[in-house]
């Protein structure tokens, strides 16, 4: 009998540390990061057993290989005894030194642990890249979304423009992005139709926040802001009604 309970314990520890309750919000799939550059990891709950209230205490680990038991190596423990009654989020700096030039090398390791239980979650993929080389995958994005589109245009002809998804760091929100740099993504395509006069458009985006300045004001944390290049065709056609009612 003892043999059997001691089983069962063993059984629902492996359970309880296979069971995902923690889901990363940040870093998305494909986040380009730069080396150096102070980040914040996002998560929340997922509503299955275990729930963060649970849990009480977590590691981070900033970890390559794959994402099983014994097939992966933490290169760096960012974050140690933090607690999960701060918040769902946490920030660490990149170290420079682990910059690479594999794209996706990295992801996130979470060790949660609670009153007799344990958890261990992982991030998405995302790549470090040095200073240099992190504007070069971009340039080499936005040069690939350009062969793309016009690959596109030449095997499908003209045809509807339809919406596309932000990717890499441009799907982060913009108020959860840190670092000098930032990344915006391509605005919504125009409507095709007009709206009546009594129905106000819908920002893409809420408006920011802004404070009126009355002394110096410190020194920007943001250097620029890159722009997702549009990967939708817009199509131009003659106004010809126009022509004949004023010609015509």
């Amino acid at each position: 009998m003892m043999r059997l309970i001691r089983s069962l314990s063993l059984l629902l520890t492996g359970i309880a540390a296979v069971l995902a309750d923690v889901e990363f919000v940040v870093p998305t799939a494909g986040t380009i990061f730069k080396a150096g550059d102070v980040v914040t990891a996002h998560w929340r709950d997922t509503g299955r057993f275990p729930q963060i209230s649970d849990l009480t205490m977590y590691d981070l680990c900033l970890c390559t290989g794959e994402k099983t038991p014994g097939s992966h190596t933490e290169l760096s423990t960012l974050v140690q005894g933090a607690r999960f009654a701060r918040g769902s989020s946490v920030s660490f700096r990149v170290d420079p030194e682990l910059a690479s030039h594999e794209p996706n090398a990295y992801f996130l390791k979470m060790s949660s642990t609670g009153p007799e239980i344990s958890v261990i979650n992982f991030s998405q993929r995302f790549s470090v890249f040095g200073a240099h080389a992190t504007e070069e995958r971009l340039q080499e994005e936005s040069q690939d979304r350009s062969l793309e589109k016009r690959q596109g245009v030449a095997a499908q002809g003209a045809q509807a423009p339809q919406a596309t998804q932000a990717t890499g760091s441009y799907a982060i929100p913009y108020n959860l992005q840190t670092g000098p740099t930032r990344y915006a993504p391509q605005p919504k395509p125009p409507g095709t139709t007009i709206p009546p006069k009594n129905v106000k458009p819908t920002p893409q985006n809420p408006t920011s926040p802004y404070v009126v300045a009355v002394t110096h004001l410190p020194q920007p944390t943001v250097e620029k802001t890159t722009s997702e290049d549009p990967t939708r065709t817009v199509w131009e056609m003659e106004n010809t009604v126009w022509f004949l009612a004023l010609y015509g």
